[in-house]
């Protein structure tokens, strides 16, 4: 969310390759009004200091950045590459802010897992190797970032069907990745309330897991209206609810929201043409 609103905000990439933000309203889309960048496959989105920042994934492999400023404005797009350094081939991006900065944690087409940072002044830190801190989980498929108080908490599916979480605390020292469960559809996370949350796709529903620093790991109420044949999955903590987008085989977006009681609502699927989206 920007600023002090409580109405999420999303990002979307088209089935074309164009990309649309949303503010206020998650089914009305405008263009992102940040210059060429050429055909998308992938993007990301968190808030940083009020600012809206989003990372997309071109066709190409390269992976490039905005800003919507809170008056509403957009910065034109920027190669993260040519700041970060080059991981390889990117194939998906995620993103999450931390004490006033942005944080990219990058899949690469090889299955690697990278991050960096883009500080408050614009600069950006030379891309980390996450499996040289964290330990390998192996060649990854999908992967997650959140944020739950100061801590930087990475979810990443592996092409042998298995959820692996880590966490960098505040201190900057990373816990290794652990295994959580099994695990082949899309992921997605939000921090709520202290909590970690975390959507995982099944054939046939949407798992909802949650994990808390002082009782480990629980299995929530599940998100059993999902639609079939999705897609893709997006979270976000907003207003202290927990926010999922949810993307279908037929371009169509559905938002559900789980409310500080625990209860999940829906605002229905819509049709918008979109192949991937985020929601902060």
């Amino acid at each position: 969310m920007l600023g002090t609103d409580t109405a999420p905000h999303l990002v979307a990439v088209t089935r074309g390759g164009g990309l649309l933000h949303a503010a206020g309203s998650w089914a009305d889309f405008d263009p992102v009004k940040a210059g060429d960048r050429g055909p998308l496959t992938a993007t990301c989105a968190a808030v940083v200091d009020g600012d809206l920042h989003t990372a997309a994934v071109t066709r190409s492999g390269g992976l490039v950045h905005a800003v919507r400023r809170a008056s509403g404005v957009w910065v034109r797009f920027g190669d993260v590459k040519s700041h970060a350094g080059n991981p390889g081939h990117v194939a998906d991006v995620a993103a999450t802010a931390v004490d006033g900065t942005l944080r990219l944690l990058v899949r690469t087409a090889t299955g690697g897992l990278f991050l960096t940072r883009r500080r408050a002044d614009g600069s950006w830190t030379p891309f980390d190797y996450l499996k040289g801190l964290t330990g390998d989980p192996g060649f990854v498929t999908d992967l997650a970032v959140t944020t739950v108080g100061r801590d930087l908490h990475v979810l990443a599916t592996t092409n042998r069907g298995r959820l692996h979480h880590a966490i960098r605390w505040a201190d900057g020292t990373w816990r290794a990745f652990h295994d959580v469960a099994a695990q082949r559809g899309r992921i997605a996370a939000a921090g709520v309330a202290g909590a970690l949350h975390v959507l995982a796709h099944t054939v046939d529903r949407v798992r909802h897991l949650v994990h808390r620093a002082d009782r480990g790991w629980e299995r929530a109420d599940d998100l059993a209206s999902a639609p079939r044949h999705v897609t893709d999955l997006a979270a976000a903590g907003v207003g202290g609810e927990l926010h999922v987008l949810l993307t279908t085989a037929t371009g169509g977006l559905d938002h559900a929201v789980r409310g500080s009681a625990g209860t999940w609502s829906g605002a229905g699927e819509r049709s918008c043409s979109v192949a991937r989206a985020a929601i902060t």
